[in-house]
């Protein structure tokens, strides 16, 4: 890392042409680390920087870690930026996300819900495994690539189920606008009982 404010460690990525952007790299104090309020702008001696990005497992493993709150000027959470974060609630102000890393959440096991808004334009394999209970995704009406519906994320089309959230439990009927399930929709959903598959989908992930 290039600096700290005393509380998160940022590495800078642009500092030429008058743009001036870093990205999270880890807190300070892994083990304490709690309640992170990231800013949006951090000063490092005369030089204001922007924060644009939440940087490759930024997070991971820090087991008290409850809330995050995300400036709009963060576009992008990296592979395993939050990955085991086993006491994470609530991630809050994630309107500027344009793309979520493969592992993003992974084992987040205390998120029940998450909002994707309307910016976000691609969300990696895998981003949200052994999240157990995880029981919706929530989508913006607005947003161009993704929509939710009951809970399960899917392409805007409703023609991709991309994941299947893994604490929503019962049984399940696949919609039948559904031509693509997505390599590991279904992964770790230890309390679904069965999935209906109708005749319209014809392309099954792993």
């Amino acid at each position: 890392f290039d600096f700290n404010d005393g509380i998160l460690k940022y590495k800078i990525t642009t500092a030429e042409g008058g743009t001036n952007t870093v990205e999270v790299v880890r807190p300070v104090n892994v083990a304490t680390v709690a309640n992170v309020d990231i800013p949006s702008t951090v000063k490092n001696n005369s030089t204001t920087y922007t924060v644009t990005a939440i940087g490759k497992s930024a997070f991971s493993d820090c087991n008290n870690l409850e809330t995050v709150t995300i400036p709009n000027s963060v576009t992008s959470i990296e592979v395993s930026a939050f990955s085991r974060c086993g006491s994470l609630t609530s991630i809050t102000g994630m309107d500027g996300i344009t793309s979520i890393g493969e592992y993003a959440f992974e084992y987040c096991t205390s998120l029940t819900s998450i909002t994707i808004p309307d910016s976000v334009r691609t969300i990696g394999l895998n981003a949200f495994p052994a999240c157990r209970n995880l029981k919706a995704f929530l989508v913006s009406e607005k947003n161009p690539s993704f929509s939710a519906k009951d809970g399960v994320l899917f392409n805007k089309a409703l023609s991709t189920l991309l994941i299947y959230p893994g604490g929503k439990g019962g049984t399940y009927t696949v919609p039948s606008s559904v031509t693509v399930i997505a390599d590991w929709a279904f992964s770790n959903c230890s309390t679904l009982d069965s999935v209906d598959i109708p005749n319209s989908v014809e392309t099954r992930g792993e």
